[in-house]
């Protein structure tokens, strides 16, 4: 994958969809912190720090690990599809020189799951619409559309569609630090031609797995059946304490 990617897991995005609940907006004061059975808890200064592992593509052996980190840099109110919600920069940080990338996505979360808002990069604040990333509570086969949002150093770019899918409500996911987590796990697969082999197909699969108030637990990414790379938490450092959900107004 020779593009940036800036995503959670890989990250990904989702098919706009229209304003949840009633209409008009709400203006709460601020949250310092999203409650705690959001998919990911947010509060400015959460870090998550991860070890990715990479595979031979043609047998699985083992090649190289090294880690990645994601910080939540900036929260703030903002209008996203007509509503106000609180958003978050969140953002891939160097993990030994503690250097952070200079475009962030923001993101937000209510009650039914993670939520692309937009990016900020040094040109500023880009806000395309509040589009889905992750359903919580989510059923098994649950489906939506997902778009990966990237930043080229100059301009925002989303993919084309790719259909996400709630491939196990209640599982575990295995983590250096925490054992085996209890999490929900998220599948995006799909078939593809190489263009010098036009007439056999590949399967490639993204298991992801999210653990409410943890947030992002890991991945595992899946090629013709071999495991080619996996990412798994290795510590999460939360700085703040989140008040009661019901602090905040249900907008599902």
């Amino acid at each position: 994958m020779s593009r940036r990617h800036l995503f959670l897991a890989l990250a990904a995005l989702a098919l706009a969809l229209p304003p949840l609940g009633c209409g008009g907006k709400w203006n709460d004061p601020a949250i310092p912190a999203s409650p705690q059975n959001d998919i990911v808890p947010f509060a400015v200064g959460n870090r998550w720090t991860y070890v990715d592992s990479t595979f031979n593509r043609s047998n699985g052996a083992f090649l190289a690990t090294d880690s990645t980190r994601w910080d939540v840099t900036r929260h703030e109110l903002l209008e996203v599809s007509g509503r106000v919600y609180d958003a978050w920069d969140y953002t891939r940080v160097h993990p030994v020189t503690g250097v952070a990338d200079t475009a962030s996505l923001v993101l937000g979360a209510i009650p039914n799951g993670l939520y692309l808002y937009g990016g900020r990069s040094p040109r500023g604040l880009y806000l395309p619409g509040r589009r889905l990333l992750y359903r919580y509570p989510a059923n098994l086969n649950d489906s939506w559309v997902v778009n990966e949002l990237t930043f080229d150093g100059s301009n925002w770019n989303f993919s084309s569609d790719s259909i996400y899918q709630c491939s196990a409500p209640a599982t575990t996911f295995d983590s250096p630090r925490l054992g085996n987590v209890a999490c929900t796990e998220y599948n995006h697969g799909y078939y593809f031609f190489y263009a010098n082999d036009p007439n056999h197909s590949h399967r490639f699969d993204r298991r992801s797995y999210y653990k409410p108030g943890v947030g992002y637990v890991g991945m595992v990414e899946v090629l013709d059946g071999v495991v080619i790379h996996t990412r798994r938490l290795k510590q999460f450092v939360q700085l703040a304490t989140a008040p009661a959900a019901a602090s905040r107004p249900d907008t599902r």
